[in-house]
């Protein structure tokens, strides 16, 4: 019994043979589908995209929880394609959502200039002091890793300088090649 099962086995491919055929089809004229058809143009629609615009239309100071945090990936990539940045935030379990920014608002360049406005010639401030006058004048998301982060990218383009003991200042040489 055991040589026919071998036999067997090596005379028959192994696992199921995929169906190739796909589904019957045909072209007809569009006078004879059935009246009320509804054509949509996006593939896919989520049950975060509602949450997400939702999220993004309430603002600061508001997040997004959910009892599961296997959500995060999903969050992620529906979040890319409605043209939002988000950042997720794991406690107990739990997945929290915040919204950020809009992919086309220029953080970039309005953060940098709030720093810029912020430091005044002859003073020089720490990240944590900057990031309280950015929250003071309204930028709830900013945080003192992320003012670090572009204040070392602005010294190294010479737009300010670092000083002693953390503190970042205008650099002098800069303000009189901008005037």
């Amino acid at each position: 019994m055991k040589a026919e099962k071998q036999t067997k086995a090596v005379g028959e491919p192994k696992g199921v043979k995929p169906d190739m055929r796909g589904v019957a089809g045909c072209l007809i004229e569009a006078t004879d589908a059935p009246e009320g058809l509804l054509f949509w143009h996006r593939k896919k629609v989520s049950p975060y995209d509602a949450l997400l615009e939702s999220l993004a239309a309430a603002g600061q100071g508001k997040m997004l929880r959910f009892e599961d945090r296997r959500a995060r990936v999903s969050i992620g990539v529906r979040a890319k394609k409605l043209g939002l940045r988000v950042v997720c935030a794991e406690a107990d379990g739990k997945l929290y959502v915040r919204f950020e920014s809009r992919v086309e608002d220029n953080l970039k360049g309005t953060r940098r200039g709030a720093i810029l406005g912020a430091l005044k010639p002859g003073i020089a401030l720490t990240a944590m002091e900057i990031t309280v006058l950015l929250r003071d004048k309204g930028d709830g998301t900013v945080d003192a890793g992320l003012v670090g982060t572009i204040l070392d990218q602005m010294v190294r383009s010479g737009q300010i300088v670092a000083c002693d003991g953390g503190n970042y200042a205008i650099n002098p040489k800069a303000l009189k090649v901008g005037t």
